[in-house]
């Protein structure tokens, strides 16, 4: 990455101090609850904007969330970090993304899309632990957008993209900033000391072919990446190949695409 980039991202915003102590607490081999309680009933902020969350109607609990404790019982540590997460970086955001031509609600809406097609394919799945591995990642798969956006802004680029299916789109990012988004979004993770299989993970959630450590869960984000596109739902065929090569459940993946299908704002 060259200079110029790497010096745009030196003025990206700092990761907030609750955040980087969730990370800290996600490292642990034997995760403090408590600790990630205390964590985020500290944070004012954060503390509001996670009840709100987990009260939204996408989670279908019948009677209120009111404490953080109540939350990281029913959804867990991994989840709750991963939902902390996108609250942090939507601070970070304008009003909307005019490079992308999308608004921020379709940004949010877009990824709230795949969290759910991911989640309606882990239960289904028969690795356990491919939801605690997947958890944190899954609520962040366009931020690669936000830190893309933040540096045309610092640039002083203009440029409106015009490619529409995530491969061609990361070429045309490529070409005219000099990296992809989600290189960019991977630098600012490895700099505020995200866990290494995360950036892995993140990092090639559109190129599994080169992920270094997990190649079967990144084939799974690129399948949800390829489907569910801040410029709507594409057809499941464009996924076919992904699913073949990785040997991907394809009843289980078609299901979870018929489950958003119905549900879904941006298609």
């Amino acid at each position: 990455m060259n200079t110029n980039l790497l010096h745009s991202l030196e003025h990206f915003p700092p990761l907030r101090r609750s955040l980087e102590r969730l990370n800290e607490l996600a490292k642990a081999p034997e995760v403090d609850i408590l600790a990630f309680a205390r964590t985020i009933e500290a944070d004012p902020m954060l503390f509001a904007d996670l009840l709100r969350s987990v009260n939204a109607p996408f989670y279908g609990f019948r009677s209120q969330i009111t404490s953080i404790r109540h939350a990281l019982t029913l959804f867990g540590t991994s989840k709750i970090h991963g939902i902390a997460l996108q609250l942090a970086m939507t601070e970070y955001a304008g009003d909307d993304l005019p490079a992308y031509g999308i608004t921020l609600e379709q940004w949010l809406e877009t990824m709230r899309l795949q969290q759910e097609f991911l989640f309606s394919l882990l239960k289904i799945g028969d690795d356990p632990s491919a939801f605690i591995k997947l958890s944190g990642v899954m609520f962040v798969l366009e931020m690669g957008k936000m830190a893309a956006e933040y540096v045309m802004q610092q640039m002083g680029n203009r440029h409106r993209f015009t490619q529409r299916s995530p491969e061609g789109l990361q070429a045309e990012e490529r070409r005219v900033i000099g990296a992809t988004g989600d290189e960019l979004a991977a630098e600012l993770f490895e700099r505020w000391q995200f866990e290494a299989e995360f950036i892995d993970l993140f990092r090639h959630s559109m190129d599994a072919a080169h992920a270094s450590r997990n190649q079967k869960l990144a084939a799974t984000l690129q399948v949800a990446r390829t489907l569910i596109t801040v410029y709507g739902l594409q057809p499941l065929e464009h996924a076919d190949t992904l699913i073949g090569t990785y040997g991907l459940n394809r009843d289980g993946i078609a299901a979870a695409y018929a489950g958003i299908a119905e549900a879904s704002q941006i298609s």
